[in-house]
């Protein structure tokens, strides 16, 4: 009987073990998942650590994070064509107003861009800053993976974020193709929920 105990309290000992290790890789691997932008940049962002990302590419174009290639493509089932990206974009718009800025985004998108078609749109404030979240389809020209020089369709469900900061109006544009969607919008939702302007 003693050494039935003793043979307890070795397994329960090992259990306990196993689960602080477990519990130990479990919140380091939390803490990989985000990468922390630290930056010269006026604002703070994260992106999942296995997204690419490039700062102050230039006055207009702030901030390109960049999704991995899958495998298997969640949405459809089929192989990961393209990569879903996040682009900042900031634009000089003194005097305006945030509806003025959208407004403005909006009539360029539709200027600019091929079978351009409007879904949602939406008053939100994303850590104590007014935006407008504009959802939206539209077909862009991408460059081939194996065959950067040439060029094919895409359609694509964007998630666009207007913000207006003193002189300028910023863009937030997250952008997957439609059978995607629904597996990147959380993840979208994610980064922008970390957007924020310093001080």
């Amino acid at each position: 009987m003693i050494d039935n105990l003793k043979k307890m309290k070795r397994n329960e000992v090992g259990l306990v073990f196993i689960i602080i290790a477990s519990l130990l890789i479990t919140l380091s691997s939390c803490s990989e998942k985000v990468v922390f932008t630290e930056s010269d940049l006026e604002f703070k962002i994260s992106v999942p650590v296995e997204w690419q990302y490039q700062e102050d590419i230039s006055d207009s174009i702030r901030y390109y994070a960049l999704s991995p290639l899958r495998k298997d493509d969640v949405g459809s089932g089929q192989t990961d064509s393209i990569k879903e990206d996040l682009i900042i974009t900031r634009e000089y718009y003194a005097g305006a107003s945030l509806e003025d800025y959208y407004y403005w985004t909006i009539q360029v998108l539709k200027a600019l861009t091929t079978n351009y078609d409007s879904l949602s749109t939406e008053d939100m404030v994303i850590n104590g800053n007014d935006c407008k979240q504009h959802i939206h389809l539209q077909t862009v020209l991408i460059p081939r993976i194996d065959d950067p020089e040439d060029f094919f369709e895409v359609d694509l469900k964007m998630i666009r974020y207007v913000f207006l900061r003193g002189d300028y109006g910023y863009t937030i544009s997250c952008a997957s193709p439609p059978d995607t969607y629904d597996h990147y919008k959380p993840i979208f939702d994610f980064i922008v929920s970390t957007f924020e302007f310093k001080e």
